[in-house]
């Protein structure tokens, strides 16, 4: 009944009339039966009805992304870390991030400079936290930071009452490092 749609909009039947006359004009062909009881969808009505109904949900979606996006309530952030910031200044700083957005969540994958940039680059991840990566052009530095470098060796060792040391000092020694995939 459209006297009854009227009334749920809170509009004149008059007024909403008008508008399904000027819609079925426009489209070339009557959306409604029109029958003494009230009127029925004709297939072109319902052909309209579900591209609404689509329209109207897919519109939903979109304002509940960009209230995401605008406020980060909720969703997933894939990170991929060296193991050397994964146990230390990676968790406090998701910890920081979750305190102010507890709706995101973070998954990280913990690998070595090469494995995490080929996962940036297959969109596995969309950030990466690593030891000199050597950065592709489609890829966009965010920023950096200096990270310690210590060297580790038995109390006895000859270099150890040392209270700095440069990597020349340690030439004459043999040294441990960790493979090509640290950077």
């Amino acid at each position: 009944s459209i006297r009854k749609a009227a009334e749920a909009l809170h509009v004149a039947s008059t007024a909403l009339n008008r508008k399904i006359l000027e819609a079925e004009e426009d489209l070339g062909t009557p959306l409604f039966e029109r029958l003494p009881r009230g009127v029925r969808l004709t297939a072109a009505g319902e052909v309209m009805l579900s591209f609404v109904r689509r329209s109207l949900s897919e519109l939903e979606s979109a304002t509940s992304q960009v209230e995401q996006l605008r406020g980060l309530m909720r969703g997933e952030v894939r990170l991929g870390c060296a193991e050397s910031v994964g146990t230390d200044i990676v968790p406090r700083i998701v910890a920081g991030w979750q305190a102010r957005h507890p709706g995101v969540q973070f998954h990280l994958q913990i690998g070595g400079t090469q494995s995490l940039m080929a996962a940036l680059m297959q969109d596995e991840v969309e950030l990466v936290v690593a030891h000199d990566p050597p950065p592709p052009p489609q890829v966009k530095l965010l920023a950096d930071m200096a990270q310690p470098l210590h060297v580790m060796m038995r109390p006895d060792h000859p270099l150890a009452s040392h209270r700095s040391l440069r990597l020349a000092d340690c030439q004459a020694y043999p040294v441990a490092l960790g493979d090509i995939s640290f950077g």
